[in-house]
C-alpha cells in the first residue's frame, strides 16, 4: 500500500514531502538554513560532495535532531527507509530485524501487512544537508579561531587598557578552552610572555583572573614558571584564591599546583596563612566539586612540606577537614585523608585530631569502604590518635564500631603490613558475617561489633522483645536486624534456602501471594521451607535488652544525677570541672522535663544565677544561660538576672558565642523583657543591636534568625531604641533579608521596619534603600493579611515623603496591580482604604490613560 500520493503533494514546483510525524517541509535547504530542525542560519555547502559517514563521525559530539535518529540503533541514519506503518529506520538495521524472524514494526509493534521497504529520499536529502551545513560551519570556525587568537595577542602586545584588555583576555580564554590547536599558536607567537607581563602588584582581579585562566591551560616552560613565582604575581594569585569567583579560585589553585610540581616554589611561599585559609574555604564549598578536588590536591602537595604542616594545624584546619569527610567523593576523600595523615605526624596535629569529637567516628566509617589506600591512611590516623590517649580514645573507637571493621581488615585480602598493624597480642580475632560464627553473642554486643555501646547485657528478667522494639523506636538499629520486606526489626527471623533472612510473618505473606522467589535476590526457590535463625534471634534479643536496660537505668538516674551535679556546683568547683558539670546538667535538662522541677526545687536556679558576673568566662556563661533559658524563672530570679554585669555578659556572648549560645542569650533577654524586668536603657545598647543584626543575617541557622527577629520586634517597640537601630544601618540590612525569610520571620521583620518607619530618619533610610519598594510590593497579598497591612504602612510612609521620586519606582515594581487585588479581596475595610489612598498617591503624576498603560492594568480593570 503506498504511503502517499505524489500528485496530491505538489504545488507549482515546490515539493512538500512528509518527514517524521506527518509534517511538511516546503524547501529542504531553507528548512535547514532557517533552523527548522535545529540548524543555524547560513548557506549549505553544495559544492564538494562530502561523505556522510565521515561527517557523522567527525560531528559525533553534536546534538542531532530526533527525526534523523534510527529508533533501533539510536544512531543517525545514512540510508533511511520507510515501512508500510509510516515509521522510518536505517536500512541495515531494519533488514537485520527482519532476518531475526520479526514481522512487526519495531516502534509500534504493529503486524506488517507489507514487508517491503521504501527509500525515504526526502529525509535522506535533509540529513545530508543538515550534516553538510554543520560540518562546513565547524571547519570554517576551526580555520578562523587561530587567526582570531593572533589578532587578540597583537592587541594585548599594544598594551590596550581597561575594559578593552579584559574583553580581549576573556575572548582569548574562551578560544583556548574550546580549541586545543590554538594553545600551540599562543605559545609560538609569544603570547605566554605577553600574558605573564600583565600580572603584577597593580593588576586588577578582572585582568588577573582571565590571564591565569589562559595560562593554566597552556604548557609552560621552566622560564615562564620562574617568571610566575615572582612575589607580586604569587601574591596576586593568593588574593584571587581568597576573593575571586569559583572558576578563578580553581584556576589559581591549579596554577600554584603546577608551579609547585616544577619545584619553582620555595617552602616559605606555600606556608602563607592567606593561601592556606583560601584553600580551606575552597574545600568547604561543597556546591562546587571541582573546586573541592583542586583545593585538596594542592593541600596534599603543600602538606608534603614539613614546615607548612604546623601552619595548617594552627589555623584550625584539622577539625574543618574532619567535618567534611562524610560528604566527600572517593577521589577527594583519599586526598583529605593524606592531608590528615601528614598533619598527624606532628604532636599538635595528633592533639587537634584527638580533640575533634568527630575524628574517630568519621574515620572509622571509612575503613574498608573506599580503597585499600584510604583504609591504610585511616588506620594510620586512628593509630596516632589512640596512641596518645588509649584510655580516652579506645572506648569511643569501640562504640563507633572499630572492632568489626578491624576484623574485616584482618580477614580481607589486603597486604600483610596492614593486617599486622591491626593485630595485637591478646586481642580477639573472631569472624563476623560472611558465613563465619560469632563465638560469644553477649561479648559481641557488649564490645560494639554491631554498633552497641559498652555495658553489660541484662540477662535476668526475660523482657518482651515486641515491647522493647516499640519503646526504642527512635534508636538506630543495625542493618542485619532489619527485615528486607518490612524494613522493621525482626522478632522471629527465618532463613530461606538462598541464605537470606526475613521476618517469619512477612515471608509467609510473600508466599501466600503466589511468589516462589527470594524477595531480595529474585532467585527462584528450589526449596520453599523456612529455617528459624536462632543465632540471629538471640543476638537481636540481646542487643535490644542491653539498649532497653541502659535507657531504663538512665531514666531512673537522671534526677539523681541532676542533684549530684547541683551539689558539685554548690561546692564552687572551678575551671574545666565547672564547665563540664554545667554542660552535663544542661544536657540532662534539655533531654528530661522531670529534671527541670528538680533543679528549681533544690535551689538550682539561684545557684546557677550566682555563677554569672563580670568575671564569668564565656564557657561557663553559655552553659549557665543554656540551662536557665529552659527553666520557669520566677520574678525574683529575673530581677537577679537583670543586674548590669549579667546583662553585659549576655550581650557579649550574643556577639561572640556559638550559634546555640547566641540563640539562648536572645531568648533569655526576650524572657526578661516580657517580664518588664529590663529597663529600656539596658537593651538600647548598640552592642546588643549589632549582635542581633548579625544573628538575623546568618541564614545557615533558621532558629537563630527567628530568635533574633523576635527580640528585635520586642526591642523596637520601645521608641527610644528605634533611632539606635536606624543609626547602625539596621534598615537596609533587614530590607535585603526579606526575599529569603520564612513566613514567621517575615512578619517579625516587617513589624520591625514598620516601627522604624515611624521615625523621620527611619522613613528616609527606607527611601534611600533601593530594594525597599520592590521587596515590599512582592510581599503584598503573599503571606498573610497582617504582612500585607505592615507592608502597606511601610510603602505609604516611604511614598508619602517623596511621591515624585517613589511613585514611578512603585508603579514599575507592579504596585498598582497588587493594590487592586487588595481592594478587590475580602480583607478588612481599613486595609482597603489605605490601598485606595496609596493607589491615588501613585497616580498623581500621570494622566488616567498613561497610568493604566504604564501599569498594564487594562485587562485587570476590564
Amino acid at each position: 500500500m503506498p504511503m502517499y500520493q505524489p500528485s496530491s503533494r505538489r504545488r507549482d514546483g515546490d515539493w512538500k514531502k512528509e518527514v517524521g510525524g506527518g509534517g511538511q517541509v516546503l524547501d529542504l535547504e531553507t528548512a535547514v538554513k532557517d533552523g527548522i530542525l535545529g540548524g543555524g542560519g547560513g548557506a549549505i555547502s553544495t559544492g564538494e560532495k562530502l561523505d556522510l559517514k565521515t561527517m557523522i563521525e567527525r560531528l559525533d559530539s553534536i546534538e542531532v535532531p530526533s527525526v534523523f535518529i534510527c529508533p533501533i540503533s539510536l544512531e543517525p541514519m545514512q540510508d533511511p527507509v520507510t515501512l508500510c506503518t509510516g515509521q522510518t529506520y536505517e536500512r541495515s538495521n531494519i533488514l537485520k530485524w527482519f532476518s531475526l524472524g520479526h514481522l512487526t514494526c519495531p516502534t509500534t509493534m504493529q503486524e506488517l501487512w507489507d514487508d517491503s521497504v521504501t527509500p525515504n529520499s526526502t529525509l535522506s536529502h535533509l540529513i545530508y544537508s543538515w550534516f553538510s551545513q554543520k560540518y562546513t560551519a565547524m571547519k570554517k570556525k576551526s580555520e578562523d579561531v587561530q587567526g582570531r587568537a593572533l589578532e587578540l595577542i597583537e592587541m594585548l602586545k599594544k598594551k590596550v587598557k581597561g575594559q578593552a584588555r579584559v574583553q580581549s583576555l576573556i575572548e582569548l580564554r574562551k578560544i583556548v578552552n574550546a580549541h586545543d590547536s590554538v594553545k600551540k599558536t599562543v605559545a609560538e607567537s609569544g603570547g605566554i610572555g605577553v600574558i605573564c607581563s600583565l600580572l603584577g602588584p597593580f593588576t586588577s582581579h578582572a585582568v588577573g583572573s582571565e590571564a591565569i585562566g589562559i595560562l593554566v591551560k597552556l604548557e609552560l616552560g621552566s622560564e615562564w614558571k620562574k617568571n610566575l613565582v615572582e612575589p607580586a604575581k604569587v601574591s596576586l594569585m593568593v588574593d584571587m584564591l581568597n576573593e575571586g569567583s569559583v572558576e578563578t579560585k580553581i584556576n589559581c589553585t591549579n596554577m600554584i599546583e603546577m608551579l609547585m610540581e616544577g619545584k619553582e616554589f620555595e617552602s616559605e611561599v606555600v606556608s602563607s596563612l592567606s593561601l592556606l585559609v583560601g584553600l580551606l574555604r575552597l574545600v568547604k564549598d561543597k556546591r562546587y566539586p571541582n573546586g573541592v578536588l583542586s583545593g585538596f590536591r594542592l593541600l596534599k602537595m603543600i602538606c608534603s612540606y614539613e614546615g607548612v604542616r604546623s601552619s595548617v594545624v594552627s589555623i584550625g584546619g584539622i577539625p574543618q577537614i574532619v567535618e567534611l569527610l562524610p560528604n566527600l567523593n572517593s577521589e577527594c576523600l583519599e586526598l583529605a585523608l593524606y592531608v590528615l595523615e601528614a598533619l598527624s605526624s606532628l604532636p599538635e596535629g595528633k592533639m587537634a585530631l584527638k580533640e575533634c569529637s568527630h575524628t574517630i567516628p568519621n574515620v572509622v566509617k571509612l575503613l574498608m569502604r573506599v580503597s585499600e589506600n584510604c583504609t591504610e591512611l585511616a588506620l594510620s590516623i586512628l593509630w596516632g590518635v589512640c596512641e596518645i590517649s588509649p584510655e580516652e580514645c579506645a572506648p569511643i573507637a569501640v562504640d563507633a564500631g572499630l572492632a568489626a571493621k578491624l576484623l574485616l581488615v584482618i580477614q580481607s585480602g589486603c597486604n600483610p603490613v596492614l593486617k599486622q598493624r591491626r593485630r595485637r597480642d591478646g586481642e580477639w580475632k573472631k569472624e563476623v558475617g560472611g558465613g563465619g560464627q560469632v563465638l560469644d553473642l553477649e561479648t559481641a554486643v557488649k564490645d560494639g561489633i554491631l554498633g552497641g555501646g559498652g555495658g553489660v547485657v541484662a540477662m535476668g528478667e526475660k523482657l518482651d522483645l515486641k515491647t522493647m522494639v516499640e519503646r526504642l523506636d527512635s534508636i538506630e538499629v543495625p542493618s542485619v536486624f532489619i527485615c528486607p520486606i518490612s524494613l522493621e526489626p525482626m522478632q522471629d527471623p527465618v532463613t530461606l534456602c538462598t541464605g537470606q533472612t526475613y521476618e517469619r510473618s512477612n515471608i509467609l505473606k510473600w508466599f501466600s501471594l503466589g511468589h516462589l522467589t527470594c524477595p531480595t535476590t529474585m532467585q527462584e526457590l528450589w526449596d520453599d521451607s523456612i529455617t528459624p535463625n536462632n543465632t540471629l534471634s538471640h543476638l537481636i534479643h540481646s542487643w535490644f535488652s542491653q539498649k532497653y536496660t541502659a535507657m531504663k537505668k538512665k531514666a531512673e538516674d537522671v534526677q539523681g544525677r541532676g542533684l549530684e551535679i547541683l551539689e558539685v556546683l554548690k561546692k564552687k568547683v572551678k575551671g574545666q570541672a565547672r564547665v563540664q558539670s554545667l554542660k552535663e546538667l544542661r544536657q540532662i535538662v534539655n533531654s528530661h522535663d522531670s529534671v527541670k522541677q528538680t533543679v528549681a526545687e533544690n535551689g538550682g536556679i539561684g545557684m546557677i544565677c550566682s555563677l554569672l558576673g563580670p568575671f564569668t568566662s564565656h564557657a561557663v556563661g553559655s552553659e549557665a544561660i543554656g540551662i536557665l533559658v529552659k527553666l520557669d524563672l520566677d520574678s525574683e530570679s529575673k530581677k537577679n538576672l537583670v543586674e548590669p554585669a549579667k546583662v553585659s555578659l549576655m550581650v557579649d556572648m550574643l556577639n561572640e558565642g556559638s550559634v546555640e549560645t547566641k540563640i539562648n542569650c536572645a531568648k533569655m533577654i526576650e524572657m526578661l523583657m516580657e517580664g518588664k524586668e529590663l529597663e529600656s536603657k539596658s537593651f538600647s545598647s548598640l552592642s546588643l543591636l549589632v549582635g542581633l543584626l548579625r544573628l538575623v543575617k546568618d541564614k545557615k541557622h533558621p532558629n537563630g534568625v527567628l530568635a533574633g527577629f523576635r527580640l528585635l520586634k520586642l526591642v523596637s517597640s520601645y521608641e527610644g531604641v528605634r533611632s539606635s537601630i536606624v543609626s547602625i544601618g539596621g534598615v537596609p540590612q533587614i530590607v535585603e533579608l526579606l526575599p529569603n525569610l520564612s513566613s514567621e520571620c517575615l512578619e517579625f521583620a516587617l513589624y520591625v521596619l514598620e516601627a522604624l518607619s515611624s521615625l523621620p530618619e527611619g522613613k528616609m533610610s527606607l527611601k534611600d534603600c533601593p530594594n525597599t519598594i520592590p521587596n515590599m510590593v512582592r510581599l503584598l497579598m503573599r503571606v498573610s493579611e497582617n504582612c500585607t497591612q505592615l507592608a502597606l504602612t511601610i510603602l505609604w510612609g516611604v511614598c508619602e515623603i517623596s511621591p515624585e521620586e517613589c511613585a514611578p519606582i512603585a508603579v514599575d515594581a507592579g504596585l498598582a496591580a497588587k493594590l487592586l487585588l487588595v481592594i478587590q479581596s475580602g480583607c478588612n475595610p481599613v486595609l482597603k482604604q489605605r490601598s485606595a489612598e496609596l493607589l491615588k498617591l501613585c497616580s498623581l503624576n500621570y494622566t488616567t490613560t498613561l497610568f493604566i498603560s504604564k501599569c498594564k492594568l487594562t485587562r485587570t480593570i476590564q
